[in-house]
């Protein structure tokens, strides 16, 4: 696929969703609409002339996580020849979840975490004993969609350990605590274009689970955030070096009542257009004026 000649935007995508997703298919419609043509291409599809489009904007590269060298070497490439967005900067960064160290660093909320190394295997009930915790999650640094993430609890910690067992000798892995309020109130989405709310929802894992997204059957709900909720998302996103074109800002209730950040997701995040109407538009008048009109 060759870039458009009439410098189209390209939607990038993965070759799960050549077609994009609903979601992006909103998107490119609102573009549309303002006189804006958009295109899904295929991240590493190799006849993809990404110079010929004006400028890409990550969507639903939703495998990055399995081939991060390679997806980050397309970054490299790409972002001399047009604008990207989010910009390779961002996107660098916030690839690895390591980026939390920054906000905790800076005084944002977010959720504690430990660090678990890759080249040895953290022994997770000796883990679990250094802190005050009765359960926790355990994921890899590098991940999305609660790719090889598990839930344990002091005492059976059995599944969580057969996946660092099998992964950590060649890639890092985190250990949070895990939050109850995910139970009753959900995980809260805020979604923001550059650093203005648009929307929010909540995600609430099916019973029984403890993965907040609709892949595992997660309910959403759309949702009027509380004020303290957008104080926290707004300091994680105070935190960037830069105002990005998109982000998500995923946060939970801790024990103490207050809200956490859990992540800022700045690559391929779902943003839930189909949950308000207008996003799509919102976030389409965004691009046009980031593009100079």
């Amino acid at each position: 696929m060759a870039g458009g000649e009439d410098m189209c935007i390209a939607l990038a995508t993965s070759a799960e969703v050549p077609d994009l997703t609903p979601d992006d298919r909103l998107l490119q419609l609102a573009l549309d609409r303002l006189g804006i043509s958009a295109a899904a291409a295929v991240w590493d599809d190799s006849s993809v002339h990404w110079a010929g489009f004006r400028a890409i904007i990550l969507r639903s590269t939703w495998d990055y996580h399995l081939r991060l060298d390679d997806f980050l070497a397309w970054i490299a490439v790409v972002e001399p020849c047009t604008v990207l967005w989010n910009p390779g900067s961002l996107v660098r960064r916030n690839a690895r979840k390591t980026y939390l160290r920054d906000l905790i660093a800076r005084g944002v909320p977010t959720v504690p975490t430990q660090w678990l190394d890759a080249g040895r295997v953290t022994q997770l009930d000796e883990a679990l004993a250094g802190h005050d915790w009765e359960a926790a999650v355990v994921k890899p640094v590098v991940s999305a969609n609660a790719w090889n993430t598990s839930l344990v609890w002091r005492g059976r910690v059995a599944a969580g350990q057969r996946v660092l067992d099998r992964y950590q000798p060649r890639h890092p892995f985190m250990l949070q605590p895990y939050r109850t309020s995910v139970e009753t109130e959900g995980e809260l989405s805020l979604i923001f274009t550059g650093r203005a709310l648009v929307h929010a929802v909540r995600k609430i894992p099916v019973a029984g689970d403890f993965r907040a997204q609709e892949d595992f059957g997660a309910r959403v709900e759309r949702l009027n955030p509380p004020s303290e909720a957008i104080a926290v998302a707004e300091l994680g996103l105070d935190a960037l070096d830069e105002s990005p074109l998109y982000a998500r800002v995923d946060l939970l209730r801790n024990d103490a009542g207050g809200y956490e950040v859990g992540e800022v997701e700045l690559i391929e995040p779902s943003l839930f257009l189909s949950w308000c109407p207008g996003s799509a538009g919102t976030l389409a008048r965004a691009i046009v004026e980031r593009l100079g009109g």
